[in-house]
C-alpha cells in the first residue's frame, strides 16, 4: 500500500525565477516536495522535486510499477485518465470523490433490506440527497473524457458526528473488501501528512533561508 502526496516549502525570495511560488502575494518562490511511500515507512519511496506550481497529478507517473500495489491519495490527484490508467496496468486506488461529482449509478454491489432508495441508472448526487442508510456501495459509470466511459466502484460513509458522507473512488472489488474496510484503510494516508508534518517540526524545511538552489535541494535530500 503506497501513499502520495506533497508539500509546498516556501523560499527565498530570489529563488522566484528557478522556484516561482503558487501564490505570489504570500510567497514568490516555493518548491513542492512529491513524496510517494509505504503506508509503513518501510521499503523503496521516491522523492520529486518541483516548482509550487507544479499540478500534483501531472508530477504522479503512472507506469507498469503499479501493478499489485494499493496507492491512496487526495483530491490533488483527482484525474479520471490516472485512475483509468492505474487500473489497466493492474493497480489498485483510492481516492476521496470529490463532492460535487455526480457519475450514474450502475448498480448496487450490496443487496439492502426494506425500502431502500432506488439506485439503478439515478445520478449519484440524486441519490445521496434521499440517502437514509449509513452506507452506500455502487458501481458507477464516468465519463473520462474525448466521450469515452469507464466504471468505478463509489463508496459513501456516513460521518455520525458531521451529519454527512465521506465520499471514495476506487477500483477495488466489493467481494473482496467491503466499504467501511475501504474507509479503514483510507484512514492510513494520515501517516504521509503527519512524516509532512514532522519534517518541517523537527528537520527545519519551513526554515530555507539561502538563495542557492544548490544548498536548498541539498538540505531537502538531507532532510529526507
Amino acid at each position: 500500500i503506497l501513499i502520495t502526496d506533497s508539500s509546498v516549502i516556501r523560499l527565498h525570495d530570489f529563488l522566484a525565477d528557478t522556484y516561482p511560488g503558487c501564490r505570489t502575494n504570500h510567497s514568490k518562490a516555493s518548491l513542492k516536495a512529491h513524496v510517494v511511500m509505504s503506508v509503513t515507512g518501510k521499503g523503496k519511496h521516491t522523492l520529486k522535486v518541483t516548482d509550487g506550481r507544479y499540478n500534483d497529478g501531472k508530477a504522479f507517473v503512472i507506469g507498469s510499477w503499479i501493478k499489485g500495489k494499493l496507492a491512496l491519495f487526495d483530491l490533488g490527484y483527482y484525474v479520471y485518465r490516472n485512475f483509468l490508467d492505474i487500473h489497466q496496468q493492474g493497480g489498485f486506488f483510492i481516492s476521496r470523490l470529490k463532492t460535487n461529482a455526480n457519475p450514474v449509478i450502475v448498480h448496487s454491489n450490496v443487496t439492502s433490506k426494506g425500502n431502500s432508495t432506488p439506485v439503478h441508472e439515478q445520478p449519484l448526487q440524486s441519490v445521496l440527497s434521499k440517502l437514509k442508510r449509513d452506507t452506500l456501495d455502487v458501481t458507477a459509470r464516468f465519463d473520462v473524457g474525448h466521450g469515452e466511459t469507464t466504471e468505478f466502484r463509489v463508496i459513501a460513509l456516513l460521518n455520525h458526528e458531521k451529519g454527512e458522507y465521506h465520499l471514495y473512488v476506487t477500483n477495488l472489488p466489493s467481494e473482496e473488501l467491503n466499504a467501511d474496510d475501504i474507509g479503514t484503510i483510507y484512514a492510513f494516508r494520515w501517516q504521509i501528512e503527519l512524516m509532512f508534518r514532522e519534517m518541517k517540526q523537527y528537520y527545519r524545511l519551513e526554515q530555507m533561508p539561502s538563495r542557492r538552489k544548490e544548498v536548498v535541494e541539498s538540505l531537502l535530500y538531507a532532510a529526507f
